[in-house]
């Protein structure tokens, strides 16, 4: 039997794969809104964070909200070394929109790794935007210095940055609580001492899960302090 077993689990509460609590999202509701607001404007804007902090799960409910709308066209930069094919994206990928040159219009982009576009794709990302095909253009990177923003692009981007920070600890209880309900083997203080070792969202479910399994394997009926530090410290 497995630690979530013993706790009454089928499944490992703490899952970070992307088909588990694929919409969950804390703390970054307001961004969420005001990248929305901005998409429907009509605007070029960049989202950034560190790994595992909420970008994919952002990127879904944006995705989510403008489907059947408009079209959403996702492509991650560093799928391929050659430069980005923008007509195939806009055709659809079919031999007979691409043999006609039918391409859409007014879709939006989602340029994930963005880091790896190159000064060419970035060029062509505004061109095609400026013509009208792209109503709006996402680019989504790690870090804004990382971007080979030209100046076109840059022109367009102008101050529409979101950068998804660290998560505050009313968020990382709701989201620990998202997946174990109000169960007290793992509670709220201990949460917090989690949370402060580190507050990537992606982290505090791993952490989550390593002290849950320590505690059960050591046959306590909670996770107390010592568990934390012997796994975290």
């Amino acid at each position: 039997m497995t630690w979530y077993q013993s706790l009454g689990f089928s499944s490992n509460p703490f899952s970070i794969k992307p088909a588990a609590f694929h919409d969950e999202l804390f703390g970054y509701e307001g961004a969420v809104e005001d990248i929305t607001k901005k998409i429907a404007q009509g605007s070029v804007l960049l989202l950034t964070g560190e790994y595992g902090s909420g970008k994919t799960t952002v990127l879904k409910r944006i995705i989510n909200s403008f489907r059947g709308q408009k079209d959403v066209i996702y492509y991650s930069c560093n799928e391929r070394e050659k430069s980005i094919d923008f007509d195939s994206l806009l055709s659809g990928m079919t031999f007979f929109r691409r043999l006609l040159g039918i391409r859409k219009t007014g879709t939006i982009l989602l340029l994930d790794e963005a880091q790896d576009m190159s000064r060419k794709d970035a060029d062509n990302a505004a061109a095609y935007f400026h013509k009208g095909y792209f109503k709006s253009i996402i680019l989504v990177s790690h870090k804004q210095a990382d971007l080979l923003l030209t100046s076109p692009l840059r022109e367009l981007l102008k101050d529409n940055v979101f950068r998804l920070s660290k998560l505050d600890r009313k968020s990382a209880i709701a989201l620990v609580r998202k997946r174990i309900g109000n169960l007290q083997f793992l509670p709220d203080d201990i949460i917090e001492k989690v949370y402060a070792a580190n507050s990537n969202p992606r982290q505090i479910l791993r952490n989550c899960e390593a002290v849950c399994r320590r505690a059960a394997e050591d046959g306590a009926d909670r996770v107390l302090v010592k568990h934390v530090k012997d796994v975290l410290d």
